[in-house]
């Protein structure tokens, strides 16, 4: 990995937290990037998705890549 992407995210899930992460896979090179998200006390469906995200990641062979802090 070459470079980290750090995304805080506060619900709005649907909004701006998946339209962010779909972007960054259709235009990085996901081998040079660690993505991290720091979900801080959401409660929409950031943490359903940000699991579905997880198993994305592993099905792709970059499940080392993410990393998911939650604050509640």
């Amino acid at each position: 990995m070459q470079y980290s992407i750090v995304i805080p995210t506060y619900n709005n899930c649907s909004q701006y937290l998946k339209p962010c992460v779909e972007s960054i896979f259709k235009w990085t090179d996901m081998a040079e990037v660690e993505l991290i998200i720091s979900a801080n006390g959401c409660v929409d469906e950031t943490r359903w998705y940000l699991e579905s995200l997880k198993n994305q990641f592993a099905s792709l062979g970059f499940s080392k890549h993410l990393k998911i802090v939650w604050n509640d």
